[in-house]
């Protein structure tokens, strides 16, 4: 594994149709929310929960992260601890580009991206067994 520190742009390039794609989806939440307010009824967007009962794996990721928006941490981490933690570790990301102009870059040779990639479905897995356990 290598890293390196990388010369980037203040401000990162956006591919347009995730932009919009995050608006849509925004504004539909924000949509729900208000309708689930004005006729005090409790809605769910995932598909997965409707259907089954369980929470899917990114079940409470957006309660997360309005916690984190607050401030609270731990609220976020009680609703998703992968959601909060992958949040948070985007915003210093955000923050470091922001004001260093440099972004960290890691090179993984193949078996390392083997390793990164079971490690990664491994957090998926325990996060979705803590969801499951404790219902966001």
């Amino acid at each position: 594994m290598r890293l390196a520190w990388v010369k980037a742009q203040r401000i990162p390039r956006h591919n347009r149709a995730a932009v919009v794609v995050v608006a849509v989806w925004g504004i539909v939440m924000l949509a729900m929310e208000f309708i689930a307010r004005a006729f005090h009824i409790n809605t769910t967007t995932c598909l997965l929960k409707r259907l089954t009962g369980l929470p899917c794996p990114a079940c409470g990721g957006t309660r997360s992260f309005v916690c984190l928006l607050h401030g609270d941490i731990l609220a976020a981490v009680a609703f998703n601890p992968l959601a909060a933690i992958i949040c948070l570790l985007a915003a210093a990301a955000l923050v470091v580009r922001m004001l260093l102009r440099r972004q960290v870059q890691v090179q993984l040779g193949p078996r390392e991206r083997v390793a990164a990639m079971s490690i990664f479905v491994a957090a998926v897995l325990v996060n979705w067994a803590y969801l499951i356990q404790c219902g966001p």
